[in-house]
């Protein structure tokens, strides 16, 4: 009797279990994520895809959502099908329903659905936007539904895609006015300009001396076309060339081929002033007679016409400083 008593016990304890005498909690499902996978950045005028991926998801068979985006930047071509596994998810049907944005519906064929991980379908953009511009790409109004024609719940994340700026600012500076000039640390001015992204720096070299920052006109440089100047270190009489580049805010920076440029001639007494003395007059007629006749060495200002002799022709032209001609 006594073992029959417990066995009835145990069957009356496995009733209870079953038939919910007591209750086992079930956990709730974790949402399944839907993303946009886009790359970071493109191209102006290139074509890219972007998978509307899934994970995880289980009897999967339907669904519906919308894709939105900047129309100025991008433009869709085409909504192709997706695969989960190895089962292709077909796109039934995809519509703007208003600029910069699309409806997309699809529908896996029969009703034994899929589970697994992969992506629903493939969005092929074209870039319109320029260099600089950015667009994300969303997700809205999504409905996953299941085999048995219960929602799926479902998580939906978008993605930035930028374009990308490969440009190189452009350079150009004003020629150093008057040249040959007696200032031995010439001031130069200019401007640097780019289509896709702020000016960060600009920089000035001396024939192949080292790069050194030049400034930035208003105090900063930091939009798409900034005004510059320098001033160079002393130099001594003679020939030279300056060289200007610039950098934007995303590191290029201009070519050695674009290098702005400008060639100039320092010389510390003005054509013309033989004597040296900062005045151009009858002394200096003087004075170039007697260094053509041997009688004086040459000076730095006793080639008036700076075309490297010193004769007849620098007389003339220290007449004509004088009387205002020249």
């Amino acid at each position: 009797m006594g073992r029959i008593t417990r066995i009835l016990g145990i069957i009356t304890m496995v009733v209870l279990l079953l038939g919910g005498g007591t209750s086992i909690p079930v956990a709730a499902a974790e949402p399944v994520t839907v993303s946009i996978d886009a790359p970071d950045e493109a191209s102006p005028s290139s074509d890219f895809t972007a998978n509307v991926s899934i994970s995880e998801v289980v009897d999967f068979d339907a669904c519906n959502y919308d894709i939105s985006f900047d129309a100025s930047v991008l433009r869709l071509d085409d909504v192709t099908s997706g695969l989960i596994g190895s089962t292709a998810i077909p796109v039934d049907i995809n519509n703007e329903i208003s600029s910069g944005t699309w409806r997309v519906i699809q529908n896996v064929s029969g009703l034994t659905g899929v589970s697994g991980s992969g992506y629903l379908a493939v969005l092929h953009f074209h870039v319109i936007g320029a260099e600089g511009d950015s667009s994300t790409v969303s997700l809205s109004n999504g409905m996953l539904s299941d085999n048995t024609a219960s929602e799926i719940t479902a998580t939906w994340t978008a993605d930035l895609v930028s374009v990308s700026d490969s440009t190189a600012p452009s350079v150009v500076i004003t020629a150093l006015t008057p040249d040959p000039t007696s200032d031995d640390t010439p001031t130069f001015t200019g401007t640097a300009t780019d289509t896709g992204s702020n000016i960060s720096s600009v920089e000035y070299k001396v024939d192949d001396g080292s790069w050194t920052a030049a400034t930035a006109s208003d105090g900063i440089f930091d939009s798409l076309s900034e005004g510059y100047t320098f001033t160079t270190a002393a130099l001594a009489d003679g020939e030279y060339t300056v060289y200007v580049r610039a950098t934007d805010a995303v590191s290029n920076t201009t070519a050695e081929a674009d290098y702005a440029s400008d060639s100039f001639t320092v010389q510390s007494v003005t054509p013309g002033d033989a004597t040296g003395d900062g005045v151009i007059n009858a002394v200096d007629i003087t004075k170039v007679e007697r260094i053509i006749t041997g009688l004086d060495t040459e000076t730095s200002g006793s080639d008036a016409n700076q075309d490297g002799n010193i004769n007849a022709l620098d007389i003339t032209k220290v007449e004509r400083m004088i009387v205002g001609l020249d």
